[in-house]
């Protein structure tokens, strides 16, 4: 995929190049602080973009059926991921947002840490189900990933790997 370095400021979109045929796709966007995640076999992708408040809004796609499903998780789609085998996604889900932050800038800037929780997506049934609801310490959970049972994640604070046992 392609996509534009986000910014609260600044419209950008998400594209697909198919290198065989040689035609680019627009799959979101023109939009404000557009961030993407896509699945590992390229299916599923998930985009947050922001409003005039700097609010994030995330939406599931489907590149598939090229359905979008608009979520009501204020997160960024680094602070998720997508299963391959079936729709299901975890996230870590700030639990405060500063009032005043401009998301994306000041997140990928470094100016802000969250204090995340994780959640669970399931578009089967769909349903939003807590997995984690954080520790006494802040973890601001970046890059997940599963492996067997197990969610692995990095603490951006700090850096260090975490994994809970799903």
């Amino acid at each position: 995929f392609i996509i534009e370095r986000p910014s609260a400021l600044v419209r950008t979109s998400l594209w697909t190049l198919n290198t065989k045929t040689k035609i680019v796709t627009t799959i979101a966007g023109p939009a404000f602080g557009l961030t993407a995640r896509w699945s590992k076999n390229g299916r599923y992708v998930l985009v947050s973009t922001v409003d005039a408040t700097y609010t994030p809004s995330l939406s599931f796609i489907d590149t598939k059926t090229n359905r979008a499903t608009p979520l009501r998780l204020a997160t960024m789609p680094s602070k998720c991921f997508i299963k391959d085998t079936v729709a299901i996604i975890y996230c870590g889900v700030p639990k405060n947002i500063p009032q005043g932050a401009m998301l994306p800038d000041d997140y990928l800037k470094g100016k802000l840490n969250t204090d995340d929780r994780i959640v669970k997506i399931d578009f089967a049934t769909p349903k939003v189900t807590e997995v984690w609801g954080g520790g006494a310490d802040a973890m601001d959970i970046e890059n997940p990933t599963i492996i067997g049972n197990d969610l692995f994640f990095t603490n951006r604070g700090d850096g260090t790997v975490w994994k809970l046992a799903l």
